[in-house]
């Protein structure tokens, strides 16, 4: 696993993760966009190659995927939270609620980035401990 940050002083904002094997990578970066209560607005990319076929890659930039968020956070502290988003999707399509139906997390990112849930675990794991430190 690799988390890497650009220094706080560069003038893009950005911080991103890359799987032990090398084959998924996610990534935020800060945007020129902020909310109603002026929390700034980050883009984020899943992606996942496939040496033997056809990976994928996803950006979300437009300003109702962006995670918004107030005070001041590192870059790998929204990465982090973009970890969680993952697990809490990980979660819900891996078991869903059988008694009241599918969890609205479930949605949370389109199908076209479900080969993403495979490395959801060691994604959240890795920025857990990243931050920790």
């Amino acid at each position: 696993m690799s988390v890497h940050a650009n220094p706080s002083d560069w003038a893009t904002q950005a911080a991103f993760w890359t799987s032990s094997d090398g084959l998924a990578t996610a990534s935020v970066s800060l945007t020129s966009h902020t909310d109603d209560r002026g929390a700034d607005g980050w883009a984020y990319y899943l992606s996942v190659s496939v040496p033997d076929g056809v990976g994928f890659g996803h950006t979300f930039a437009d300003p109702r995927e962006l995670i918004f968020t107030p005070g001041d956070p590192t870059s790998t502290e929204v990465l982090e939270t973009l970890s969680r988003f993952v697990g809490a999707w990980h979660e819900a399509v891996e078991y869903g609620v059988p008694t009241y139906g599918q969890s609205e997390n479930a949605d949370l990112f389109p199908k076209v980035c479900e080969r993403f849930l495979a490395y959801a675990e060691e994604f959240q794991c890795d920025l857990m401990t990243e931050v920790e430190e």
